[in-house]
């Protein structure tokens, strides 16, 4: 009746936990074990009766001080639930962990654990996810965007920096994990995945890394033009823009002035990194975003999403039309990617693949070693601590 294991099995059959199943209630699941459908008391209720005595018998030899106890028990009905207490299964029954339990899913299936074996592997599967940080997480999101709002969502990961890990400590979304569409639940991996928006100025860090991967140092200064117009990097943008031309303007200040990296990164003046990005080049921008974490831009189809009948990869379709609005943040991004960029910048530049896995144990309790895509250093430590210490007035 589709419960695995016996805490499950107590929960379908009797309605209670399986600390508190009685001798005759233990006996029965106990039995069912040789052929649950066999012997399944709803289908058979004689054959799991008998079946369920000749475990009490045998109990009565093994255990001779509680004899009356066992025979007062066989003497009982099957005592069964009217029908199956059908449990909830998979990510659904996690609550407001189900964002996280969908992720611990595909991760171990990209490490070489179907979903299937971990259904039905007996596997004890310790994750990294810390409940008090994952509960104040979804008190952030909730009080930014209701569950309800529609059209709008709100995702927060957590992830630790580290040299041989990125631990990720929490994942939350404000909708309800469900099938319920009409109550706005989804089961789209919203945290995990390139479905939602634009990411905004926070691209201008990868404008900055590539910079500074050139030799662009921390003191140096940025134009900051009241507006920029430039050929060849995309069209559109700005008001009174000509034909095949980018234009960028900035949100507040009309002025032409210059600033210190530091200080750009914190005011985030778009035409700044326009500039900037016509100097440094679309490619290698986008290839620096990569290269700290957004790895989902490199696979293939991924430009399908502003192009259908595309099989680029959302990277190389940016790079042949060198969109130099890159830099502004405007195409799709997998939260959990961006996050885990911030976690490669505090770890000097060590890009580790957001791990949610602490340890998996077989049914026999050896460590089951698990095949996760290796720590990389991509790019200097000294440009990543000096980039973390250009944000740190933002």
């Amino acid at each position: 009746n589709g419960a695995f294991g016996i805490q499950d099995a107590a929960q379908t059959y009797f309605g209670i936990d399986a600390t508190d199943l009685n001798w005759q209630q233990a006996a029965l699941l106990a039995g069912l074990v040789q052929s649950t459908s066999t012997l399944n008391p709803y289908t058979n209720p004689d054959g799991a009766l008998v079946r369920r005595n000749l475990v009490l018998d045998t109990m009565l030899e093994q255990l001779p001080d509680n004899s009356d106890e066992l025979r007062a028990a066989k003497q009982q009905p099957l005592g069964i639930l009217p029908r199956p207490n059908e449990l909830p299964r998979g990510c659904i029954a996690a609550g407001d962990r189900a964002f996280f339990c969908d992720y611990v899913q595909e991760f171990l299936a990209r490490a070489g654990l179907s979903k299937e074996q971990v259904a039905r592997g007996g596997y004890l599967i310790k994750t990294t996810l810390d409940p008090d940080v994952q509960t104040d997480a979804k008190d952030a999101v909730d009080s930014i965007a209701a569950p309800d709002l529609g059209g709008i969502a709100s995702v927060m990961n957590i992830v630790l920096p580290g040299k041989t890990s990125h631990p990720l400590v929490a994942m939350v979304s404000n909708r309800k994990y469900g099938l319920n569409t009409d109550a706005y639940e989804t089961v789209q991996p919203q945290p995990f995945s390139l479905v939602g928006d634009g990411a905004g100025s926070i691209f201008k860090i990868f404008t900055t890394a590539a910079a500074l991967d050139l030799g662009l140092g921390i003191n140096a200064s940025l134009d900051v033009p009241a507006r920029f117009n430039a050929k060849g990097l995309g069209e559109g943008g700005a008001k009174g823009c000509p034909r095949e031309t980018w234009c960028v303007e900035n949100y507040r200040d009309p002025r032409n002035l210059t600033m210190g990296v530091t200080e750009a990164l914190a005011k985030s003046p778009n035409t700044a990194f326009a500039k900037l990005i016509s100097q440094v080049g679309v490619s290698r921008t986008v290839d620096m975003a990569i290269r700290l974490g957004l790895r989902s831009y490199a696979d293939p189809g991924t430009a399908r999403a502003y192009d259908p009948d595309n099989n680029e990869s959302l990277a190389d379709f940016i790079k042949r039309q060198n969109i130099g609005s890159f830099t502004l943040g405007p195409f799709e991004v997998n939260p959990l990617e961006l996050t885990n960029v911030a976690a490669t910048l505090a770890s000097g530049g060590m890009w580790c693949p957001p791990n949610p896995i602490d340890k998996v144990y077989d049914r026999r309790g050896n460590e089951v070693p698990i095949n996760a895509e290796a720590c990389e250093q991509v790019v200097p430590e000294g440009l990543a601590d000096t980039l973390s210490n250009a944000l740190a007035r933002d």
